[in-house]
């Protein structure tokens, strides 16, 4: 059980948030920073939580200034932890230069290990052999699917940066020639291969992405993988059901550029879940980010199998997965091991990158 407040800063210059307390009055809070206790209250008066809760706000104690990441805990009085506590504050000065402030509040990635942006706006052209050697990576995959009777579709999550260019600032263009859009030329007529880049033309901006994350919104997954079934041989047997019809409520995420900055390190999002009564999670090694596994049963009327070897894209995307079969199976990685294909023996297989990770042409194992 939790408290139902929200620590919605965390960064060098402190730790907030709001906590539910008794008749909405002020009360105890007590904050640990990499298993240090620390007291304050919550006697900040806000608009939104009158008669509900209070706000608290604490500086930074000087010792971890010189940290680059902090573990973050917060509890009220009764030592209920916060919903969404712990959390890790980014430090680092070198993390926060990786935030690029966009316009009307959006948030894009810059100097990244990938130096994606550079890629994006023709500052590092494409590699020369770029193209045949993701045509002989998926031409190989093809091949070897195909014997082990899986349809594969290699799908690639565009980055934000192109799908929301409007906000970037003066002076970044995004170039005719970056790497994935001379790949997407490269198999148009290439059906067989089934080299997937969604097309989110005419869809506005704000439901594609969030505004202080790099990833796609679960209505931008829920569109890519609409694309994904309609490339596939299972097209006519397998469907997903309406968006609408998956449960959407108001939440709120550490967004992944929000907490590189000194401000508000959350954002209030549209989750999307399909029913808890519909699936269960047979297998989950709780690794966490590459190597990851999990596996789920679902009640769907569709008596197919899927495996999806991922990015952390996938995350938004697999309540859909999940609902349209009958079993799934997700491992976090770019690197596929046929062994485990094999041993799933999946109708469908699916392999999810994002943009930024294309000019490195992964190797299976």
């Amino acid at each position: 059980m939790k408290n139902r407040g929200f620590i919605e800063r965390f960064n060098a210059k402190g730790v907030g948030g709001w906590i539910k307390t008794p008749e909405g009055g002020p009360s105890k809070v007590l904050v640990r920073i990499n298993g240090d206790n620390y007291e304050c209250v919550a006697s900040i008066v806000r608009a939104d939580l009158e008669g509900f809760g209070r706000g608290f706000s604490m500086s930074l104690p000087g010792k971890y200034l010189g940290e680059a990441y902090l573990t973050i805990e917060v509890f009220d009085e009764s030592g209920l932890s916060l919903f969404n506590s712990p959390v890790k504050a980014v430090i680092s000065e070198e993390e926060k230069n990786k935030v690029l402030f966009g316009n009307f509040g959006w948030l894009f990635l810059k100097n990244d290990s990938n130096r994606s942006l550079d890629y994006l706006t023709g500052k590092i052209k494409s590699p020369e052999n770029l193209c045949d050697l993701w045509e002989r990576l998926c031409v190989s995959r093809k091949e070897k699917a195909d014997k082990l009777g899986a349809d594969l579709v290699t799908l690639v999550a565009p980055e934000k940066e192109v799908c929301c260019q409007c906000y970037l600032p003066e002076g970044y263009v995004i170039s005719d020639s970056r790497p994935l859009r001379l790949l997407t030329n490269h198999f148009y007529d290439k059906r067989e291969i089934k080299f997937c880049v969604p097309d989110f033309s005419g869809i506005e901006e704000g439901d594609l992405y969030f505004k202080g994350d790099t990833h796609w919104t679960f209505y931008a997954a829920y569109l890519a993988f609409l694309e994904v079934l309609k490339v596939s041989s299972l097209s006519e047997v397998v469907s997903v059901s309406g968006y609408e019809e998956f449960k959407h409520k108001n939440s709120y995420q550490a967004s992944d550029l929000l907490v590189k900055t000194d401000a508000v390190n959350i954002e209030k999002i549209k989750h999307v879940s399909i029913s808890g009564q519909r699936y269960i999670e047979v297998y989950n090694n709780k690794k966490v980010n590459t190597g990851r596994r999990q596996e789920y049963l679902n009640t769907s009327p569709s008596n197919f199998r899927v495996m999806v070897w991922h990015s952390s894209s996938m995350d938004w995307m697999k309540p859909f997965v999940i609902d349209a079969f009958k079993n799934s199976c997700f491992v976090w990685g770019q690197r596929i091991d046929w062994d485990e294909v094999a041993r799933y023996s999946p109708d469908l297989l699916i392999v999810q990158t994002r943009e930024r990770f294309i000019v490195d042409v992964p190797s299976d194992f």
